[in-house]
């Protein structure tokens, strides 16, 4: 009696050869997850403004709350910020919005993994389509708060120069830094949820680390902290190009430019490997 019996043989591939079809098949896959980036980016847009009475606005609503807070504790002379002829609404609001984008974008690999969990488990398709959605929905959303912002230069008579270009570098820098931590600490997030109110919970206080509502030499006793923080120097660069017309550590932010690239390609290697384990620990 005869049967057919179908035999899989494995046999010993070179590493080199196996890394290198690894990359080309992440290039492929990365290349492909465009069309399904849009599609989903514009399903999410439609579904979320067409069930919100305030529309775009909403996106401002988190950057704007937190600069009236400020704002109202500045005027009380509860704090007392110096931010020279610059007023301390237009300083406050321009560290809110790059802030809050900052957090929005951190927050993207892990919110994407779980608000599309059902169709990871379902459906075969690039992976990154769903972060680069998510990433681009918070480039919107900046791109929103900044047309404000805009408005409020006009407002309070704030001049315009050529120098507000280098923003570019700033939004750059953070959406590639943010976008390669939460690569990284996506999995682990994912696993432990508490991890995930412990990491919202340290960033928030890292905020008081960072010259967002005031100068760095406004921090008295955490002054040395700061200045620790990588960050610091991106939200300084960031005000010098907005309001002192000038370029102040742009070497440091063309240097941290190219260690987010490294640390974005570090988390995506990560993300390609762990997605499967996460994806067959929640059908288990």
């Amino acid at each position: 009696m005869r049967t057919n019996v179908k035999y899989r043989v494995y046999s010993a591939e070179k590493n080199g050869r196996t890394i290198c079809r690894r990359v080309l098949k992440a290039i492929h896959d990365l290349s492909d997850s465009s069309f399904l980036a849009k599609s989903l980016l514009a399903r999410d847009i439609k579904a979320k403004y067409r069930q919100t009475m305030l529309g775009f606005v909403g996106a401002l609503w988190p950057a704007l709350v937190s600069t009236l807070v400020f704002a109202f504790l500045n005027s009380t002379q509860v704090l007392n910020v110096d931010t020279g002829d610059m007023p301390y609404v237009v300083f406050a609001f321009t560290g809110s919005i790059f802030w809050t984008f900052f957090v929005e974008a951190v927050n993207v690999p892990m919110t994407e993994f779980l608000a599309n969990s059902a169709m990871l488990t379902r459906l075969d398709f690039p992976r990154e389509a769903i972060v680069i959605k998510g990433v681009v929905n918070s480039l919107i959303n900046l791109a929103i708060k900044l047309f404000f912002w805009l408005l409020l230069l006009v407002f309070f008579g704030v001049s315009f120069h050529w120098e507000m270009l280098g923003l570019l570098l700033t939004i750059a820098n953070l959406t590639l830094f943010a976008t390669g931590v939460g690569l990284v600490l996506m999995p682990i997030m994912v696993i432990y949820r508490d991890i995930n109110q412990i990491f919202t919970s340290a960033l928030n206080f890292l905020m008081y680390l960072t010259p967002v509502m005031y100068p760095v030499a406004d921090l008295k006793y955490f002054g040395d902290f700061a200045h620790l923080n990588p960050l610091t120097n991106i939200f300084n660069f960031m005000r010098s190009t907005a309001f002192s017309s000038s370029f102040e550590h742009l070497e440091y932010n063309l240097i941290f430019l190219f260690s987010s690239i490294c640390l974005v390609l570090f988390g995506w290697m990560i993300y390609r490997v762990s997605i499967p384990f996460l994806v067959e620990r929640m059908q288990a």
